[in-house]
């Protein structure tokens, strides 16, 4: 999966660059798509030998077209979940606490979000190959809770707290009324890694309708939400999102609880280290961030140095065994060991 998925970036960019130098203007864009997609089946292909042949099964047709439509409504569903906050926000504040609030909402998505985004490409598939055995899919679940959040809660913390010097150094003092939707869209993001690919094991195990309906009660939660603290500027919105983040997290754990039979105590347990020592840290560093009266750099720098340390020192005195595991179980992904058959 990692070829493919690194064919189609750089090819897309870097067709996109030189046809750019070439003078095709937009439509190097364009054309950009147009060959990654090719090098992507390419290279699919190569990795995996598997062509279509020419068959015809109804019953299996139904089915996949039941559950292509709903993936589809799901997508639909997902274009009002991620734009309603900006088309509310625009019409009612205007373009200006609008530039400011997507901004913050897109610094802290790319941040910490991103990675979830690029996970679930193997989730899914994971997921898929153990949907019918309950207590792997359920050992599978948990093991993305915990390791998702070990790097997306210090990350959400660590910018919550260095999000004024961030900034000031990346986009300029012109933007520093960003900084407290960006302070409460950290800590909103963070939350939603916790519950983001629940959705995965949904959808792998054939209840796609699952996460409709999910979608469909959570609309019904953020646009009131969002119509209400919008009366408060964007930063209100953005407290609105933190709430909304807490509800959809619990609904999504109390579907896994539900569907998938792991108790809310075993979900938490996961969770847990990763979060205490975070917010420990984030504490640290949004103290020494507000006491430093040196240069913005300075202070970036010095703080993300601070919380790196501060993290790894809280896990390691506090949940060492966990460290320890989970070092082992990078070891073994980057060197995996070589299984001799018998007969040898």
């Amino acid at each position: 999966k990692l070829i493919p998925d690194l064919t189609r970036t750089f090819t897309k960019g870097g067709s996109a660059i030189v046809l750019a130098l070439m003078g095709w203007g937009a439509w190097s864009l364009i054309w950009g798509q147009v060959i990654g997609s090719i090098a992507t089946t390419l290279a699919l292909w190569i990795a995996q030998p598997w062509k279509p042949g020419v068959a015809w099964d109804i019953h299996l047709g139904r089915r996949m077209l039941s559950y292509g439509l709903q993936i589809i409504g799901i997508e639909l569903l997902a274009v009002f979940w991620t734009t309603a906050d900006y088309t509310i926000i625009g019409k009612l504040l205007g373009k200006t606490d609008l530039a400011l609030y997507r901004q913050a909402f897109l610094v802290a998505d790319m941040l910490i979000i991103s990675m979830c985004w690029v996970t679930g490409r193997v989730l899914f598939p994971s997921y898929a190959k153990i949907s019918n055995d309950n207590a792997a899919l359920q050992r599978g679940i948990l093991l993305t809770i915990r390791y998702i959040s070990l790097v997306t809660m210090p990350l959400s913390f660590g910018l919550a707290a260095i999000a004024l010097p961030f900034t000031a150094v990346v986009y300029g003092d012109q933007w520093l009324a960003m900084t407290p939707a960006l302070q409460l869209l950290a800590l909103r993001a963070g939350i939603s890694t916790l519950s983001f690919n629940s959705g995965h094991a949904f959808k792998a195990i054939g209840r796609p309708d699952v996460v409709t309906k999910q979608m469909i009660v959570k609309l019904g939660i953020l646009i009131p939400t969002v119509l209400i603290s919008v009366r408060f500027g964007f930063v209100g919105v953005a407290v609105g999102q933190v709430i909304v983040a807490i509800i959809s997290v619990l609904i999504d754990f109390g579907t896994v609880m539900y569907l998938i039979r792991i108790p809310a105590r075993t979900i938490w347990e996961q969770i847990q280290p990763s979060l205490f020592s975070a917010a420990l840290m984030g504490g640290l560093v949004w103290l020494v961030v507000d006491w430093l009266d040196v240069a913005p750099i300075l202070i970036l720098i010095g703080g993300i140095t601070l919380g790196v340390a501060a993290y790894v020192a809280s896990l390691w005195l506090f949940q060492r065994p966990l460290v320890v595991e989970s070092a082992r179980s990078v070891m073994q992904l980057l060197r995996p060991e070589r299984v001799v058959p018998a007969d040898r």
